[in-house]
């Protein structure tokens, strides 16, 4: 399957889903009005100094909460593509069946991606620091090294998103999809490259425009409103893309799954 017929069936996906996007809707602007009274509007230094311990434990919790819905969202959304219905009805126990895989493909990700931004960061600022920071050679070296962390950490990120999705979509282990991810990404590297680069310009884009229009409210209007509003309109980008991205890449993935089959048939 190409990479803008993914695209195409995950606006068809979106189409047929509106239950789901809902949902997520739901969960986004429950959890990230709960975060706002917490911090508040507008907070101060102080403030945040104030509630660092309570962020500390709010972030972690909230992450596991994402992880838990993942298996639920992507449950759904496969039975969107292979049924054209949506069963909300094991939305929960798809959620519990499938956490503590996603929880263990995402630690790894986590460790991976944690491991190359700090030996990026460090080769990075040893350039640096070797041309005293004056350097044009030296800073235009780091800035060099700093693009291949970022690229490096992208390319990393495909095969470990790509592992949750067969998680689900084959009902597999954490180890044995992760190890399906990463071949499926060498296998069909330049695919998947450009399928997540869509991806990422797409989300780039909406949130730019939620982004835009929330802060033309924000200093228009300002206080509560704004903030509710912003949470509003953030939740309902993250809901509709979430979909979106989860129809493209799953489509994607059974598309080419079948065209392999088909050609050793």
């Amino acid at each position: 399957m190409g990479v803008f017929e993914a695209l195409k069936k995950g606006f068809e996906v979106l189409k047929g889903s509106t239950v789901l996007i809902l949902t997520i809707v739901g969960f986004n602007f429950i959890t990230a009005l709960g975060m706002l009274m917490v911090i508040g509007v507008n907070p101060t230094p102080e403030k945040i100094t104030s509630i660092t311990g309570t962020l500390l434990v709010l972030f972690p919790i909230l992450l596991l909460l994402w992880i838990f819905m993942e298996g639920g969202i992507f449950s759904a959304v496969y039975g969107q593509i292979k049924t054209k219905q949506i069963n909300l009805s094991v939305f929960i126990e798809n959620c519990v069946k499938y956490f503590v895989r996603l929880l263990t493909i995402n630690c790894i990700g986590g460790a991976v991606t944690i491991v190359l931004w700090f030996i990026g960061a460090f080769l990075t600022g040893l350039c640096i620091a070797m041309g005293g920071g004056n350097n044009v050679f030296f800073n235009a070296m780091g800035g060099i090294l700093l693009l291949i962390t970022v690229i490096a950490a992208f390319l990393v990120a495909i095969p470990l998103l790509i592992g949750q999705y067969f998680a689900v979509i084959e009902d597999g282990k954490a180890i044995v999809s992760l190890k399906k991810g990463i071949a499926f990404t060498k296998q069909l590297f330049w695919k998947n490259s450009g399928l997540f680069v869509m991806l990422a310009i797409i989300l780039a884009i909406f949130s730019f425009i939620g982004n835009f229009f929330g802060s033309l409210l924000t200093n228009t209007v300002g206080g509560w409103v704004a903030a509710i509003v912003n949470i509003t309109l953030n939740s309902a980008i993250n809901g509709l893309v979430g979909v979106f991205a989860s129809g493209t890449i799953i489509s994607f993935l059974l598309g080419s799954l079948t065209a392999k089959t088909e050609e050793i048939e």
